[in-house]
């Protein structure tokens, strides 16, 4: 018959753990939940298609995006690295991916416009709507420091790209119009409204904290 103690103590081990149990713990268990942390810290690919576009630039070009990853402008009508996917990923943020390539536009911490296979925050770029519906692209975390000016996506006279701190959001070289291929603009429009719609909701939660 066993003693009174003897089963406490057994319950005791059962609540509290063994030093056996506990061991197996941090061997089996610790580093699968680490590899999933990790997973689920790591930036997640954009699910939505987004709405198929060129970008046309007010000096003359489409913006393209070639098969070595060489970022410029163009004149030719007919060339398929100057589509893109305009994919909304947050409230008037977008990513910019080549549909032939499948690479995004993305910009470093010198400016730099390069193409990444993976996105990244660096592909996040702020959509902003400028004088006679052109559109300017400005990095979502790149800016100058001392006076807060942002850094824009922008094709120079000659088509070539240019360093985000060199472009200016209030000059030709910035702004892009939006050409979203046939049967695309009413995806366009919607995802326009429901920007509308997101950033008064936004400005009235402000206001509603402010009180």
């Amino acid at each position: 018959m066993l003693r009174q103690d003897s089963i406490h103590s057994s319950a005791d081990l059962r609540s509290k753990g063994s030093p056996f149990r506990t061991k197996c713990h941090e061997i089996f268990c610790c580093p699968l939940k680490q590899v999933a942390n990790k997973e689920s810290s790591e930036p997640q690919e954009p699910q939505l298609k987004g709405i198929v576009t060129k970008l046309y630039s007010r000096q003359g070009f489409h913006l393209q995006l070639q098969a070595d990853g060489t970022i410029d402008g163009t004149k030719e009508e007919d060339n398929g690295y100057t589509i893109f996917n305009l994919i909304p990923v947050g409230l008037r943020v977008v990513a910019i991916q080549g549909v032939q390539t499948k690479l995004y536009l993305a910009m470093n911490s010198e400016g730099f416009l390069y193409t990444s296979e993976h996105f990244t925050p660096e592909c996040k770029f702020k959509e902003s709507v400028f004088e006679n519906y052109y559109v300017t692209y400005s990095s979502m975390i790149y800016r100058q420091q001392q006076s807060g000016r942002g850094w824009y996506l922008g094709l120079n006279k000659e088509g070539e790209i240019m360093k985000g701190n060199h472009v200016k959001k209030n000059k030709p070289a910035g702004h892009f119009l939006p050409k979203p291929l046939k049967g695309e603009s009413v995806h366009l429009f919607n995802y326009t409204v429901l920007g509308s719609i997101l950033e008064t909701l936004e400005k009235n939660r402000e206001r509603f904290l402010r009180k």
